[in-house]
């Protein structure tokens, strides 16, 4: 193992101390890079300050300017290749170090290794995963480091995946760190959603909206039956045609641990409202 292999690893052990970044930031003096360390220091330093008095906060305001100049002028030696593609607002810096990436599909399968190279690794949501995008980021390694994945369906752009392609994520092994799953508006039905089901390829995941699609009772009462059903904390299957079948099976499955589950704009009426709200309470969105 590298000197840096060694300080990366550290900082992984030991995330919420200053230590091991700082004794980092020494390193990467030593070896030519005085932005990147100066950029770990200053974002330690601000850290410190964030919950102090704001006096004190004004006598160093002069670390927040540098902190601002960094990340617009130095934007490539902070991350490379890219951060030529990605804005102000993609990425969240915690004392020096990425610790949450939002990407764009293509952006993400175009800078793959540079994404893979980060430590470390940031939370990272990949947006825009529908279209041209959507085949080649299934068989991406990289894939597996990410925790949130948006197949967005833009009709201006590319059409839904449709219920062929939501069957792809039964057969990806990538999907390992997948917390977040999002399919709204992809012409998915209860076929479909009998692919995500199983669930095995999804370990972790718990959020999962299918809203806009075409799910009927059946594929609620498909999903209610599945392995991936008890590890969900939030759902939300909201403009699907679901009728009080659904609220019934939904208010049977007696699930304490589920957060929030979203039923707007379906067929549901009254009496299954009812239901629903003696059984999930504010748990549930229905209007």
């Amino acid at each position: 193992m590298s000197d840096e292999d060694a300080l990366l690893s550290a900082i992984e052990a030991h995330p919420e101390e200053d230590t091991p970044r700082l004794m980092y930031a020494d390193w990467l003096d030593e070896h030519g890079r005085p932005l990147r360390a100066e950029f770990i220091r200053v974002q330690c330093a601000v850290k410190q300050l964030e919950h102090r008095p704001a006096d004190e906060q004004r006598r160093h305001v002069s670390l927040w300017r540098r902190q601002e100049e960094l990340l617009d002028l130095h934007r490539r030696d902070m991350l490379g290749a890219l951060g030529a593609e990605l804005t102000y607002f993609d990425v969240i810096f915690d004392r020096g170090f990425v610790s949450e990436l939002t990407v764009s599909a293509p952006v993400f399968l175009r800078h793959a290794a540079s994404v893979r190279a980060l430590r470390p690794t940031p939370r990272i949501r990949v947006t825009r995963g529908g279209g041209t995008s959507f085949a080649p980021l299934l068989r991406c390694p990289e894939l597996g480091l990410v925790e949130s994945l948006l197949v967005g369906h833009d009709p201006d752009v590319w059409s839904a995946i449709g219920e062929p392609e939501a069957s792809a994520f039964a057969w990806c092994s990538y999907l390992g760190r997948l917390e977040v799953l999002d399919l709204a508006a992809n012409n998915i039905g209860d076929a479909g959603l009998a692919h995500l089901a199983p669930g095995a390829n999804l370990p972790v995941l718990s959020e999962l909206n299918l809203s806009g699609n075409e799910i009927t009772d059946g594929g609620v009462e498909t999903l209610i039956g599945s392995p991936l059903w008890p590890r969900l904390r939030r759902l939300d299957l909201s403009g699907n045609p679901l009728s009080d079948a659904a609220a019934d099976l939904l208010t049977a499955a007696a699930r304490t641990d589920l957060e929030h589950v979203s039923l707007r704009f379906t067929n549901i009426g009254p009496d299954g409202h009812l239901r629903l709200l003696n059984r999930f309470g504010g748990r549930v969105d229905l209007f």
